[in-house]
């Protein structure tokens, strides 16, 4: 901190602070966030002051006159214009959410669509609650602040009940917040204050600290990026795009890079000039996605960053579209990522090593893109409709998506871009419907499948009801179109079909074996998923195989084969006392390490194996994870859980000792 900023740390009453909101003294600058909080944040933080517990400071910024007008003009809250204020005005960085619930709740203003004035007081049970105020035990918290019409609350209540109320407003209007201000005309010395309080809070994402950094009198972030982007993309009923995938794709652009600390050191005026290109970047990504791969919506992608990867290769490529010759490998490296867990862990890190892929095929290289894909039939078959942060599912609707479904009815493409086909509740789009499978006997977790799931127009759906499906599918049967229009769903159709026998079992198996072939198909046809060919036992003996190969090799080169002794001690007993003397050279003495034990050796040794694999803290992750499933696979004792961990640990070993090669 600087000797030009000056720190003054006071109380300030309530009633003093509502005050200085109301004649806009306060004021919500630019490059905060929205109001987010939601009504039932607001009963507990009325509730915290009636009972004296303390709910934090407000942190203001006296601010110069040259930028008195940049501002939030938030008309709800019914502050003055500038011109009629006539006060030193302050920003308020940090509390801006527990003062505006207050202002809106002690005043009963309309915010946000919704009648503050609802923000009741439980006068006999001395708590606050939301609601009409129509019994007589409950009073609005506007009218028990505003000194007139809390007098004539008098006359409607008894002495006990009005003590109480007068109480509560006593209460309300002395209580004392602590109030920090900061008195500087260096706008970077106050983005430092304002980052530094904010950063271990929720009251603020990453944007936010982005959009501070980047805020300036001539370019608002937010301002850009709502109406340049995230409205005209909702018009277009893609779904709402968040400000972070944004930020992450201008970050790219401009340092090839998207780290949080990058993001937060990007400079305001490369960015203000970068804008206009990066704007339209990102909506030609959009387009490419929702023409090429027919994903309609935001909702489908496993990832939001695909547009931000795909705006950085439109924005290098200085291209309005992906150009045809590079296509193929643009379209290989999208459903690899995907179908796979490439971007699972350390996601920002991957996503900015992936820039050289990008920048490879853009100059012309032949890039090998061979992250395997993590989708198998089991967990496509585990994987539940429900969960919103299913990458699993997303991957299957965008998927099914790309396979462009047809209208049962009249074989016409069905519109992705409808708000129906993000709502995913029970007794929509399902195959087998989710009635007809509670009725022969299906629990809740089979019913939700998601390889039950198909695009349904709400007029199928109400068709289909709880009939069976070799019921309905009957009625469509004798159309010329049917099995094209069966196709386009991945539903099987011909002779020995589930849906004939309503056999749900067979029907996921049926479909999934569908699917993968697609999968297959959109991936590159490497072949990558004939590992399901193998037992269970044969993938994590593989596996360890692989790491125990690994290790010899490297450690081999760097010190030959004196290397047993460079190990950790504790490793070594161990494997000598399970050896018992069986083992004539390093290698063979390997086969008695485990993998916690392994992980252990590559940590230490991490230099001879940082190029192998992306984080030694993976490492442990994974082969700790390796180990349990295989205990578990022996002890007969798998349950889903250590399976999908066990199957990721399978193929992050393959993929990374595969590049290795």
């Amino acid at each position: 901190m600087t000797s030009e900023v000056t720190l003054d740390v006071n109380d300030i009453n309530l009633n003093r602070a509502v005050e200085k909101m109301t004649n806009g003294e306060f004021r919500i600058p630019e490059f905060q966030r929205e109001y987010v909080w939601s009504k039932s944040d607001v009963t507990s933080l009325f509730d915290s002051i009636y009972n004296s517990y303390p709910i934090g400071s407000v942190f203001v910024w006296k601010v110069p006159d040259s930028m008195n007008n940049f501002f939030q003009n938030l008309r709800d809250l019914n502050q003055p214009t500038l011109e009629d204020t006539e006060r030193e005005i302050s920003f308020v960085l940090d509390g801006q959410q527990r003062l505006t619930s207050l202002y809106i709740g002690l005043l009963g203003l309309e915010f946000k669509e919704y009648d503050y004035s609802r923000v009741l007081f439980d006068i006999n049970r001395e708590e606050f609650t939301l609601g009409s105020g129509n019994a007589d035990h409950l009073v609005s918290m506007s009218d028990v602040w505003d000194d007139d019409r809390r007098m004539d609350i008098m006359d409607e209540v008894d002495n006990d009940q009005f003590k109480r109320i007068q109480r509560c407003a006593n209460q309300f209007r002395n209580y004392k917040i602590p109030l920090i201000e900061i008195d500087t005309d260096q706008f970077d010395e106050v983005i430092d204050v304002f980052e530094r309080i904010n950063q271990s809070g929720e009251d603020l994402s990453r944007f936010d600290i982005v959009h501070a950094n980047l805020w300036r009198e001539d370019f608002n972030l937010r301002r850009r990026i709502d109406n340049d982007i995230i409205e005209p993309l909702e018009d277009k009923n893609f779904g709402t795009v968040s400000r972070e995938t944004v930020a992450e794709a201008l970050s790219l652009a401009i340092e090839g890079n998207s780290s949080t600390n990058t993001q937060k050191s990007l400079d305001s005026e490369k960015v203000r000039e970068s804008w206009p290109d990066l704007k339209d970047a990102f909506m030609n990504s959009v387009r490419y996605i929702r023409r090429r791969y027919n994903i309609k919506r935001v909702e489908f992608l496993p990832y939001e960053d695909l547009i931000a990867i795909l705006a950085y290769y439109m924005y290098k490529a200085d291209s309005d579209t992906v150009k045809s010759r590079h296509q193929e490998q643009i379209d290989r490296y999208f459903w690899r990522v995907v179908f796979s867990d490439h971007w699972e862990r350390g996601r920002q890190t991957t996503i900015s090593s992936d820039v050289s892929i990008i920048d490879s095929i853009i100059s012309g290289v032949n890039v090998d893109v061979s992250f395997p894909p993590s989708i198998t039939p089991e967990n496509l078959k585990e994987a539940n409709i429900k969960r919103s942060s299913s990458r699993i599912r997303n991957a299957f609707l965008c998927i099914l998506a790309n396979n462009e479904p047809l209208n049962f009815e009249d074989g016409t493409p069905i519109d992705l871009s409808k708000g129906h086909y993000t709502n995913y509740r029970l007794e929509n789009h399902h195959i087998f419907p989710n009635s007809f499978l509670r009725q022969i006997g299906f629990d809740k977790q089979m019913r939700k499948s998601v390889v039950d799931i198909t695009f349904l127009p709400q007029n199928i759906n109400r068709e289909i009801s709880d009939r069976a499906p070799s019921e309905y599918f009957a009625d469509y049967k004798d159309r010329d179109d049917f099995d094209e229009i069966m196709a386009s769903h991945f539903i099987p159709y011909g002779e020995g079909s589930a849906i004939w026998d309503d056999d749900y079992e067979k029907f996921l198996e049926q479909r999934c074996n569908i699917i993968m072939e697609r999968i297959q198909t959109l991936i590159g046809g490497t072949g990558d998923i004939d590992q399901e060919a193998q037992t269970t036992e044969q993938l994590i003996s593989g596996a360890k195989k692989e790491i125990r190969d690994i290790i010899h090799s490297r450690l081999m080169n760097a010190n030959g084969e004196s290397y047993w002794g460079v190990l950790p001690s504790s490793a070594v007993d161990a494997a000598d006392t399970r050896m018992n003397g069986d083992a004539e050279n390093n290698r063979e003495k390997l086969e008695f390490v485990e993998m916690s034990e392994a992980a252990e050796i590559i940590k230490i040794h991490w230099s001879e194996f940082s190029d192998v694999f992306p984080d030694r803290d993976d490492v442990e992750y994974h082969l700790k994870n390796l180990e349990h499933y295989e205990l578990a696979y022996e002890d007969g004792d798998v349950d889903r859980y250590r399976k999908l961990d066990g199957d990721l640990a399978v193929q992050w070993i393959q993929s990374c000792t595969q590049e290795a090669e």
